[in-house]
């Protein structure tokens, strides 16, 4: 018989190393009698991630995932989102809007309000439609509040703008949609707002998936018509499966603690659509 490990906390298992989360996922299953899995990112940039099952009669397997960072577009901060500006600009304006040092000082405010937005709950905090009540540890619990992945965020500034259905971009189920919110309830200046509307893609690529430690998942599928290169690496196969992989990880690290706070997390069931 395996040695019962004591359950430990969320912040606990974060910390973990790989072989540890390993004894604690058998001793789980060994423990409960059902199957169960979890996932490991190993590496953010190149992105590399694992799924690990096991079952009851004892059966061992993992899913490896990687993307060749060949097949992503290419950017750098110094130089391709001022270049991503000027294109996507070039043909609804004679002119440049800003010019390169200009539109350098505003990505810079504008990274510093987003990293405010985010610094405390990995996303961006957003405020319910309606009031949801969640039954926790035999108590009603009011919950007001969710969060959104900062490329969820910008998903839905994109969608928005666009006047589409916010639910027909759903990749990955959540415990919540995002027609479910109203509004983020950090408020951002309009000349920040005014800026993220014009640099969607770039600020989704670099901002959004490499540039902050965010443990959400991506849920939302980009709009292709004004994020072109968002939706690319969202429609790639292994990438939704990567996010669906980040969900279950927080639910294994959540297991058997208070609900509300994965529903305050916005973490639901594990479906991934086909794109």
């Amino acid at each position: 018989m395996m040695e019962e490990i004591p359950n430990p906390t969320p912040l606990m298992i974060l910390g973990m190393s790989y072989s540890e989360q390993m004894l604690l996922l058998k001793s789980r299953v060994i423990r409960e009698s059902m199957s169960m899995w979890t996932y490991i990112e190993f590496s953010k940039w190149p992105p590399v991630g694992c799924e690990f099952h096991y079952t009851p009669s004892e059966h061992f397997s993992q899913i490896n995932y990687s993307i060749d960072v060949n097949r992503l577009p290419s950017f750098s901060k110094e130089s391709t989102g001022y270049e991503m500006f000027c294109k996507q600009h070039r043909d609804t304006s004679n002119k440049v809007l800003l010019d390169e040092k200009s539109w350098k000082q505003s990505a810079d405010l504008c990274i510093r309000a987003l990293d405010a937005m985010i610094r405390e709950w990995h996303g961006i905090v957003y405020q319910l439609k309606k009031e949801h009540e969640e039954m926790v540890s035999g108590s009603v619990v009011k919950l007001n509040r969710t969060t959104f992945h900062i490329c969820d965020y910008l998903s839905i500034l994109a969608n928005d703008d666009m006047g589409g259905n916010i639910d027909e971009i759903v990749v990955i189920a959540g415990k919540f949609k995002a027609s479910d919110v109203s509004h983020p309830l950090i408020k951002v200046p309009k000349s920040v707002i005014n800026f993220v509307m014009v640099n969607l893609d770039y600020l989704f690529m670099f901002y959004g998936l490499w540039g902050n430690n965010s443990e959400l998942p991506i849920t939302l599928l980009p709009p292709k018509s004004n994020m072109p290169c968002a939706n690319k690496i969202m429609k790639m196969k292994e990438y939704p499966l990567m996010q669906r992989g980040k969900q279950q990880c927080l639910r294994f690290r959540f297991f058997k603690v208070d609900s509300i706070d994965l529903s305050f997390r916005n973490i639901g069931l594990c479906e991934t659509n086909m794109l």
